[in-house]
């Protein structure tokens, strides 16, 4: 398999266990990273993503919601954590998350919350489009563009991904959650 059909088999696996985590309990978070190029993983990629899930359902426990299990994936479309959350709202978890993104570091991290009516989109909380990793453009025009070299995308994933790591265990969890 080329680098494409191994993301494209991975999304499709992710895309399968989201479904029947919805269809099980109605909400699921997915904790994944935003990874230029191929291959889809970066040096401590699995620890930030298992932490950046952790402080989401720590998070998820202080607005009165369980949640019951998480799966973590590793395949062609890089690491990823999957959460359900039964009961949330959507709309409250997306926000959570956009909170963990909007951090200095956190355009390396990609949460998404999808329900039985789809994903909870930034715009409609009125979050702004992702920004470039590079130069804060939108993402999206610079990636179709190819304005950026592709070393120094992935040089610049690494490091928010290690900046990610530093905030959250120097300043220990309390310095992300809030909670001591």
């Amino acid at each position: 398999m080329n680098p494409v059909e191994r993301v494209l088999s991975g999304r499709d696996g992710r895309a399968m266990l989201q479904k029947l985590m919805i269809e099980r309990s109605g909400l699921v978070v997915q904790v994944s990273l935003n990874i230029p190029g191929f291959p889809k993983r970066l040096l401590n990629d699995r620890i930030l993503v298992e932490e950046a899930a952790n402080i989401l359902k720590i998070k998820a426990r202080s607005m009165g919601h369980k949640p019951v299990w998480s799966v973590l994936l590793e395949n062609g479309a890089g690491c990823a954590e999957l959460v359900e959350i039964p009961g949330a709202e959507g709309k409250a978890v997306k926000i959570l998350g956009m909170e963990m993104e909007d951090r200095q570091w956190g355009s390396i991290l990609d949460i998404d919350v999808i329900g039985r009516a789809g994903a909870v989109n930034r715009k409609e909380l009125g979050g702004c489009e992702r920004k470039c990793l590079i130069c804060g453009a939108a993402s999206k025009f610079c990636a179709r563009e190819q304005r950026h070299d592709f070393e120094l995308l992935r040089n610049r994933s690494a490091l928010l991904l290690a900046m990610g790591l530093k905030e959250i265990y120097e300043g220990g969890r309390r310095h992300v959650t809030g909670k001591a």
